[in-house]
């Protein structure tokens, strides 16, 4: 983050988005939570660190917003319970499953409006 206060005009934006662990679905699923998806996210900060690393670097935050879909942040974790418990593979075409979608996509919306949600967008401006 340094270096990105470093690089970056003054004035100039930062947007940052990415899995958070101090989300309700990491905290219901644990190790099958789908947004560690491991290689890819190799570590998982909470929105309390993220700030941190922030005002150390000299950033003002402009604004969070949680944005967590039903896919990611509770149909995937489901389905790795699920092949966990089963111990067969299922079928992951069902994230993209329109009912599942809509069902759980007040869940999702509930979680991101009492910033629970699982992933974040965390907007910064250079001082």
């Amino acid at each position: 983050m340094g270096e990105l206060h470093r690089i970056l005009e003054p004035g100039g934006y930062l947007i940052i988005g990415t899995p958070i662990n101090d989300s309700l679905a990491f905290k219901i699923f644990g190790k099958y939570w789908a947004q560690l998806d491991t290689p890819r996210h190799l570590f998982i900060f909470s929105t309390t660190t993220l700030k941190r690393y922030a005002e150390k670097c000299d950033f003002k935050i402009v604004s969070i917003r949680y944005n967590s879909t039903p896919s990611y942040q509770l149909i995937s974790s489901f389905i790795y319970v699920i092949e966990h418990i089963t111990k067969r593979k299922c079928n992951r075409e069902v994230i993209h499953s329109v009912f599942l979608n809509l069902l759980f996509l007040p869940i999702s919306s509930f979680l991101n409006l009492i910033r629970f949600g699982d992933q974040c967008e965390i907007i910064l401006t250079k001082i």
